[in-house]
């Protein structure tokens, strides 16, 4: 499944993988992803990775690619997988979603500013 979401990129559910669309493009394009820094300098690439050299390597990494996207490691650490209530007070049904909350950041922070 692509998604433009790279939050919830390298996941898999029931052998279905999630991926960025972004690095999916690179992976089969060059098999190189380059990660930028929003700036004004002449060259915002802060860091770059290589994923294969020949057919060979494309073909034996893409299940590791797909499993361990290189975006799912950018914000992974900057977020909190929580369950989320859908429905509440209504015995005896429990109905739950997991979302992915970025911690420390009150404008991201859906759980709260829903409860507000």
């Amino acid at each position: 499944m692509l998604t433009n979401y790279p939050v919830y990129s390298g996941f898999e559910h029931k052998g279905v993988y999630v991926i960025d669309s972004h690095t999916f493009i690179c992976y089969f394009n060059s098999g190189y992803i380059t990660k930028r820094e929003m700036s004004l300098d002449e060259n915002p690439i802060v860091d770059a990775r290589l994923f294969y050299r020949n057919e060979t390597e494309f073909s034996a990494n893409i299940e590791n690619y797909l499993k361990n996207d290189p975006v799912k490691s950018i914000h992974m650490p900057k977020m909190v997988i929580e369950d989320i209530p859908l429905l509440s007070r209504i015995e005896p049904w429990k109905c739950t979603a997991k979302m992915a909350v970025y911690k420390g950041n009150p404008d991201f922070d859906i759980l709260n500013n829903a409860r507000e």
